[in-house]
């Protein structure tokens, strides 16, 4: 394609140089800029594009798409906008042909929730035969590859880009999950949804990007009303609600009769129309609500109940989402590491708890003082005793970060809590500390497998750290178990 074709439909202000070049491709990272290309200056991540325009041009881009930087050297187009995510955007759906209209679509926003309903819901639609890719937060699915996410959720390039590379795959579907902080960038434009699930807490703000931006005018939703939102949502004239999902009883799906345990959680599936006992892998009265948003998406979908009712015995939980390590005493790790979604796995771990409940946790560089207090009372609030540790600390003094959780801990004044700024070294304390009636939640990764700090980033998993630890006790369950229902 042409840089005239790709920028048909980007809001231009001005232009200086030739638009009859071939692109060979679009990008936003300077570093990568092949020869050919179209380079877009964002800011992202604390760093400004427009201060690696040099760069992209010494790589050989054709085209420089900005917002500011008027003079550059000669050798490349210069386009001017006004914005330039939202011009990488509309230039990526154009250069990589809107594969979305090749998919079937749904998107999934709404923390805490949004990771794990999106995982379920791609595995019933591989279940049933349709091939499904996925782009989240914890990692990306396309065909039978598994990609790691980066630092930063995608931009609109990776994300089109993927989307194509789904479609060429074999892929007839693909589940994203939206960040609601992430809807305001533009990185979605183009996107043509059939059915979006809000997993969590929810707000107007998604609903109006929605019926901004999704090119599809039959757009169904399906709405969580165990949250008030979710049911101020549902009683808008605005939405088109399809399904509500939750464990409040008058959800459409919904889950009844619930028996919780450490291992799997056993009720009674209500859906439109049938009702059938169902056991699974997933721990606790959060995770059956994200469970039934899935299931809701599904029947959204035309996944009939019998089926349904055959694919539910072979669900896995979502990796990094208490994830059990070992039994007695229970181990587990999950991705918790905002104070709602810390709080909501606690409560239920205290369901199940017949001794103490024990909690290894830290937060990143990038919370503040206010999110930080807020974990210190969600810990004290169901934790017998917490060790406050190292968690993505960047350039900030472990120490400071883990005071703002300490001080969130005494103000509430329920919980011992200890500092140890080693990770490793907590779990490894945590773990030895428990005995058979225990519970450990190591909290904050999932499966996010790295440590951030100042200058570098190091593989860290919790779960592997955990299974060290527990093998040295001779407790571990085998790495290779999965927990399925039957």
């Amino acid at each position: 394609m042409t840089i005239r074709e790709i920028i048909k439909n980007v809001d231009v202000l001005d232009i200086d140089g030739p638009l009859n070049a071939t692109v060979s491709g679009i990008t936003h990272d300077a570093r990568r800029v092949a020869p050919g290309n179209m380079y877009f200056a964002l800011e992202r991540g604390g760093e400004d594009g427009h201060e690696q325009i040099e760069l992209a041009i010494e790589r050989g881009a054709g085209a420089v798409i900005c917002r500011r930087n008027g003079s550059i050297r000669q050798g490349a187009t210069k386009i001017d906008v006004a914005d330039t995510r939202r011009a990488l955007g509309q230039a990526a759906c154009a250069f990589y042909k809107f594969p979305a209209d090749e998919l079937q679509v749904i998107g999934v926003s709404g923390a805490p929730g949004q990771w794990n309903t999106a995982f379920l819901l791609k595995q019933l639609l591989d279940q049933v035969g349709l091939s499904t890719g996925l782009i989240s937060t914890v990692r990306h699915e396309i065909g039978e590859r598994q990609l790691p996410p980066g630092r930063l959720f995608p931009e609109a390039c990776e994300i089109q880009s993927m989307l194509r590379q789904m479609v060429q795959a074999g892929c007839g579907a693909c589940v994203i999950e939206i960040p609601p902080a992430e809807l305001a960038d533009d990185k979605f434009i183009g996107l043509s949804f059939d059915v979006f699930a809000f997993a969590g807490r929810t707000n107007k703000k998604v609903l109006n990007w929605l019926g901004k931006n999704s090119r599809k005018k039959t757009l169904c939703s399906v709405i969580n009303i165990d949250e008030q939102t979710g049911r101020e949502l549902a009683d808008s004239p605005e939405v088109d609600v399809r399904l509500t999902f939750g464990l409040d009883e008058v959800a459409e799906v919904h889950a009844r009769n619930l028996q919780l345990a450490a291992t799997s959680t056993r009720f009674i599936l209500d859906l439109p129309g049938h009702s059938f006992p169902c056991r699974v892998p997933m721990i606790g009265r959060h995770n059956v609500r994200h469970f039934l948003g899935s299931l809701a998406a599904a029947v959204c979908l035309d996944i009939c109940p019998e089926k349904m009712r055959e694919i539910i015995r072979h669900i896995k939980t979502p990796p990094g989402n208490l994830e059990l390590m070992s039994q007695s005493p229970a181990v587990f790790v999950d991705e918790a590491h905002t104070p709602q979604s810390l709080e909501l796995v606690l409560s239920s771990l205290k369901e199940i708890c017949t001794g103490r409940l024990l909690l290894v946790i830290g937060c990143e560089e990038r919370s503040d003082h206010r999110m930080r207090f807020a974990m210190g009372q969600a810990a004290a609030q169901y934790a017998t005793h917490v060790v406050l540790t190292s968690d993505n600390p960047g350039r900030e003094p472990v120490e400071q970060i883990c005071s703002a959780i300490a001080q969130g801990i005494e103000s509430v004044g329920r919980s011992a809590y200890h500092f140890q700024p080693d990770r490793t070294l907590a779990i490894r304390e945590v773990v030895t500390m428990a005995h058979p009636g225990d519970i450990v939640l190591i909290a904050g990764k999932g499966e996010r497998a790295y440590q951030e700090f100042a200058s570098t980033i190091v593989p860290f998993d919790d779960r592997e750290q955990a299974r060290e630890c527990l093998e040295h006790l001779a407790v571990a369950l085998p790495p290779s178990k999965v927990l399925t229902a039957h």
